[in-house]
């Protein structure tokens, strides 16, 4: 191996060299449409036997898997955000919420994988805090977890 040095120090004689350590394989982060997440208002709409149903319709990308959070403007934190103990973080109440895909269907995933390009409606029973839902997506299996 073959170096070009250069001198970090002549009083002390350091010198320093850069190389490439290659092993035949890039790594590859993913790209997400949006940054991977939107920020998004429900509209009521009418769910089975009368009851209420928040709908959001979001751009679906193929392959990708969403999952809603409730509860994005941190209520039941109290009145400090510095205390992050398990038990806190626990009362700050961030949630996949359970969706439909359809207006009258079950309320019964927390993740869809879309099959193709398109708009995706969700059908989502509990009302957000202050109007509006925070929804991720990402490739099956990357980044799991809550937001």
């Amino acid at each position: 191996m073959n170096l070009t040095y250069t001198t970090v120090d002549a009083s002390t004689g350091a010198v320093a060299a850069n190389f490439d350590f290659v092993v035949g394989l890039t790594p590859v982060d993913p790209t997400y449409p949006n940054g991977g997440s939107f920020v998004i208002a429900g509209a009521p709409v009418v769910g089975p036997t009368n009851s209420t149903r928040f709908k959001i319709t979001i751009p679906a990308y193929t392959n990708y898997t969403y999952e809603v959070y409730g509860n994005p403007t941190l209520a039941n934190v109290g009145n400090t955000i510095t205390n992050w103990n398990s038990s806190y973080l626990t009362n700050m109440s961030w949630g996949a919420l359970p969706y439909s895909l359809t207006q009258a269907g079950a309320i019964n995933t927390n993740k869809f994988t879309a099959s193709s390009n398109g708009s995706l409606d969700l059908y989502l029973q509990e009302k957000a805090v202050k109007g509006f839902y925070y929804v991720s997506f990402r490739i099956p299996g990357a980044n799991t977890g809550t937001p």
